[in-house]
Formats: C-alpha cells, sequence, structure tokens
C-alpha cells in the first residue's frame, strides 16, 4: 500500500466492478504521483455508481502519513454516507456530517498515532434525481424529477461545475468549493477564538498557514490532523448550495486535487476537457492530468500528485 517504490508519474490502480463504459454518466479519472522523493501517491478517490446516483469523492493526503489517512477516508467514507442515504435520501447535510463525525472517531481510535500530524483534504460530490416540491410521491425514476448535484468539502480539493448551450458555445463556469485557507475570513475567526495564529504568506503565490508548535498547515479544515485541532482546525464539512441541472444545457463535472488547481485555474481546465467528446472522459482526465504535470515541470522542481474526476452528467430520462 506504499507506492514510494513505484516510478515517478505512475498511475494509481482502479479496482473497478463493472464497465465504466455502460454506466449511466461518462466518467474520466486519472491519479498518478508526483516528483516528490520519498513520498508514494498521496491522492486518493473514489467513485461509487448505483442506477440512481453517482457519489464520487477526491482526498489528497498531506503530512508523512498523508497517504494511509486518505486510504483510510477511501475505503470508509462512501460506506457512511451511503448509509445513511438509503434512510433518507434528501437528508445529504446530516448524512456527510455524521459521517465524517463517525470517520473522525474511528481514526482517532484506530490511526491516531498517523493521523495526529497528517490529514487529508475531502472533496465529496453526488449526482442523483431531486423530486419535484409538488411531487412528493414521486419515484427517482419519474418523468416529475430533475438531476441535482451536491457537494461538500474539506480543504482544497476543487469541484466545479459547468455548463453551456451547446458545442462550440462558451462554458459558465462555477466553483462550488470555496478553499479553507487559515486568513479567509470566517476562518481565521474561528481559529483566532481557539487560541491558534495564522501566519500570512510570504508571497502572493503562496498560501496562508495555520501554525502549531509542531506542524503549520496551508489550510483550515481537513480530516485528521489532530495536534491542529485545538488550535482551530475544523473537521466539519462545508456544502455548496444544491444545484439542478437544466436540460437545456450541456452539463460537466471536475473534482481535482490541487496537483491540477495550482497550475491550471478551473476556467481554462474546463475549456481544456470540454474539448473532447463526452465519450471521451477518460482521454480528456488523462490528457488534463499530463497538462498539469507538464505545467510542474515548467515552474518548479518537484512536482504534486495530480488526481482529476471528469463527469459528463447523462441528461436522458427527464421531462423535454
Amino acid at each position: 500500500d506504499d507506492d514510494r517504490f513505484t516510478p515517478y508519474f505512475a498511475q494509481k490502480g482502479i479496482n473497478f466492478d463493472g464497465e465504466i463504459s455502460r454506466m449511466q454518466h461518462r466518467i474520466g479519472l486519472m491519479s498518478h504521483r508526483g516528483y516528490k522523493p520519498e513520498s508514494p501517491n498521496q491522492d486518493d478517490f473514489f467513485v461509487l455508481a448505483r442506477p440512481e446516483s453517482l457519489l464520487l469523492g477526491v482526498l489528497d493526503g498531506h503530512g508523512p502519513q498523508g497517504h494511509e489517512v486518505a486510504h483510510f477516508a477511501q475505503e470508509r467514507l462512501p460506506k457512511l454516507i451511503m448509509e445513511r442515504l438509503r434512510r433518507d435520501g434528501e437528508a445529504w447535510a446530516s448524512a456527510v456530517n455524521s459521517s465524517m463525525e463517525e470517520l473522525v472517531s474511528e481514526a482517532r481510535e484506530t490511526l491516531a498515532d498517523k493521523a495526529d500530524n497528517s490529514g487529508s483534504t475531502v472533496t465529496v460530490a453526488m449526482l442523483d434525481q431531486a423530486p419535484c416540491p409538488d411531487s412528493a410521491s414521486a419515484t427517482l425514476s419519474s418523468s416529475s424529477s430533475r438531476l441535482r448535484l451536491r457537494c461538500a468539502h474539506l480543504g482544497d480539493s476543487i469541484a466545479v461545475h459547468a455548463r453551456r448551450t451547446a458545442k462550440g458555445q462558451p462554458w459558465e463556469v462555477t466553483q462550488l468549493t470555496d478553499i479553507h485557507r487559515p486568513d479567509r475570513p470566517d476562518e481565521m475567526e474561528r481559529i483566532e477564538e481557539a487560541g491558534g495564529k495564522v501566519m500570512q504568506p510570504s508571497q502572493p503565490s503562496h498560501p496562508s498557514r495555520l501554525l502549531t508548535p509542531d506542524w503549520n498547515l496551508a489550510m483550515s479544515r481537513s480530516f485528521g490532523d489532530f495536534h491542529a485541532v485545538p488550535y482551530g482546525l475544523s473537521s466539519q464539512p462545508e456544502f455548496a448550495p444544491s444545484l439542478e441541472l437544466d436540460s437545456g444545457y450541456e452539463h460537466l463535472v471536475l473534482i481535482c486535487s490541487d496537483g491540477v488547481w495550482d497550475v491550471i485555474p478551473p476556467a481554462q481546465a474546463v475549456a481544456f476537457v470540454g474539448k473532447f467528446r463526452p465519450e471521451e472522459a477518460q482521454l480528456a482526465a488523462e490528457r488534463l492530468v499530463a497538462k498539469a504535470q507538464l505545467r510542474w515541470q515548467e515552474a518548479e522542481d518537484v512536482v504534486d500528485d495530480i488526481t482529476a474526476i471528469l463527469v459528463w452528467p447523462s441528461m436522458q430520462g427527464e421531462e423535454s
């Protein structure tokens, strides 16, 4: 489970039960190791497809054991969320919140030695059918429902939604997640109330940092990093407003680790993958990761781990 000895830029293995080409939505996913000697690929991800829903997640570990913390969440979080949503499909916020609380509790019991000075971002998104307000009894497959996108996050693995009226038209790009940086005003307020301190960036391109006696963090919310909790770090997810996808548009969803976003802005990433056809989603994700890798190599001596999940939602089954 430690790939320090795999080649740099090697693709992370994907365990998939079924055929991606037969899924309702067109999906591309790619995760590969960067160039950081002695460090394995600390990114992880999951895609959980059901006839009625699609659950996606990207996790970006940091710290000496960040890859283990990210993998711990990758193995457990999808199951925890889906168990709760099966009881109440509309209780997205409470399902994610209580799942994270249980995940943190379990990590404190079984992973405390590794999750004390290491952690992971968490970004999750779900595509499913939203019943119309005037049709509470409608089934998920009914034409009275519309496809919706719900999202929650900790840290800086950004999720983006984009839409356009037709191929060749410009994309309307919406960043669904507001990065949890320590100098974000509401985050700084919580940190300072807890007695923590925020170090402002020394250069415009550098992030602010949450200061602790042992370890400084470039984010104000994460899973793990238990040493920083007394100084204001939070593991409570933040939720984007639920978004219903208008059938009059083409849509795509892009969730990536900061290995992409640190070198390619969201609008540019969307324009790039949008040049590919929906059925080429896998190729588009691979090419986006390769483009990000090249950007890193041009600018830095190291290359971050890079993960991208691209989804072209299928609008079939909605009313015209």
